[in-house]
Order: C-alpha cells, then structure tokens, then sequence
C-alpha cells in the first residue's frame, strides 16, 4: 500500500468483493441490516520504521516511512471514501502509535508520521461525520510479537525497562490491540468518534515520569 498501483488494486480488489460498500455495522432506520457477509470498514494497520538519529537519517529513510506510514492511511481514506460514504455508518480506524503522542527516543521520522495520523484521524472525523462515518486512532506501545522478540534477543534488558516505566508492568499483546480496533468496529462504539485512544498499559497518563525509552530497534 506504499505505492500508488498498490494502492488501486486493493481498492479495485475490495470493490469487486464487497459489492462497493463497506458496512461499520451501526444500525440506522434508513438502511437494511447487513448481511453477514458485510465489511466492518477500513483499518489502517501498515507501518514501517528505522530507528537513527536524524544527522543518520536518509532521504530514502524519509521517504520510504512517510509512504508506508502517512500517505498510505491518507490515499486510502480518500480511495475507500466513496465505499464508506455509501454505507452511511461506516468506521475507520487508524493504528498510529504512542511514538505519535510522547518521545520514544531516536526515530523522529516514524514519531512524525505516527502523530500525523493521529490529527489526521481527528480531522476527517469532523469532515465525514455528517455523512455517518466514524473515525478513531488507536496508539499501541510495545506488543510481545515474533519481530519485537527477534529484536531484543540480545539485550532482554529493554523490555525490562519497558515494563518499568508501564504503570501495568507488562508489555501489550497483539490482542489488546486488535480488541480495541474490533470494538471501534462495532455497533458498541456508535457514538465514538475523533478519538485518540492509547493502548499502553497507562505510559501516556503517567506523563513524563521516569526515562524516556527508546524502542528497540526493528
């Protein structure tokens, strides 16, 4: 989805398959229940990062975040627009990251990109809520993944200093997030909308208390 040929056969793909329509499954008078076959919406869930200082950053560097990261989530929120617009309750949601919202250490770059999806989350909120699409950003901290693992089987001492600065003691696991994306999915959550929601194990409500961490490197 960093590309725009990419971009189009998704959106091309996902036309054929869901008859033009994609379904936030929140009930209104005006149109049908949907079948059980009906999209719950767009998730915007592609992500890339490399961690430098930026005199160690590159234009390539720059360029290949910001197109997997932002123009990504911005293309196919204006590409999947008409789709969600039919619907008339539709949901999106944007995964940026708790990079977006507070200094994780070196990767201005990622944080930049991660914090403009938040605002843009915030903005086409506002834009599309009169035509009954909702849309929320979900801002993960450090989940217990295969990649996350591979990165710190040398020096396991980070996630201990992770775990040290989460109020709950914990890294997240894959499941905190997608719960919170399913939920925003879902009828439950009809009347959210414009929201940046943190899934991190209370680091962002403890402010600025205790080090800033840097995330390992990926």
């Amino acid at each position: 989805v960093s590309s725009r040929e990419g971009r189009e056969a998704l959106v091309a793909f996902v036309q054929r398959l869901w008859g033009g329509i994609l379904d936030g499954g929140v009930p209104s008078p005006s149109k049908p229940k949907p079948s059980n076959t009906a999209a719950t919406g767009l998730v915007n869930n592609a992500g890339t990062n490399v961690r430098k200082p930026i005199q160690d950053a590159t234009e390539e560097d720059y360029n290949n975040i910001m197109r997997t990261n932002l123009d990504s989530c911005w293309f196919l929120c204006k590409l999947f627009k008409p789709m969600l617009e039919k619907s008339g309750r539709a949901s999106v949601v944007n995964v940026s990251s708790v990079a977006g919202v507070r200094s994780t250490g070196t990767g201005s770059i990622y944080a930049m990109s991660k914090a403009a999806m938040a605002h843009l989350s915030t903005s086409l909120a506002c834009e599309w809520g009169p035509l009954g699409i909702r849309v929320n950003c979900v801002c993960p901290w450090m989940a217990r993944t295969p990649l996350l693992e591979e990165a710190v089987r040398n020096n396991p001492k980070q996630l201990e200093d992770v775990k040290a600065v989460t109020p709950l003691g914990r890294l997240g696991e894959p499941e905190d997030t997608a719960g919170t994306v399913a939920f925003l999915c879902m009828p439950a959550s009809a009347y959210i909308t414009g929201q940046i929601i943190a899934v991190d194990g209370g680091l962002t409500a403890q402010g600025f208390r205790g080090p800033c961490v840097a995330e390992p490197r990926l």
